[in-house]
């Protein structure tokens, strides 16, 4: 989850715990600095493909391309 002032941590984690989900929240940056508050501006994930802008993502990059290459 791209953590924005649009987002909410606690109830991603509250969410993610009830419906058995890996929450991974990172900080994303778009290309003015800026956080980016839609995640489908940076990634889009489907049955069979996943696509991630990896430099939008500035820290838990390591953790969240792992997860999405695991799954």
């Amino acid at each position: 989850m791209g953590i924005s002032a649009r987002s909410d941590l606690k109830l991603a984690e509250i969410w993610s715990e009830k419906n058995d989900f890996k929450l991974i929240p990172f900080e994303t940056s778009s290309h003015t600095g800026g956080p980016i508050y839609h995640s489908d501006v940076m990634m889009y994930i489907g049955t069979e493909l996943a696509v991630v802008c990896e430099d939008a993502i500035k820290n838990g990059k390591t953790m969240s391309l792992k997860a999405s290459e695991d799954t």
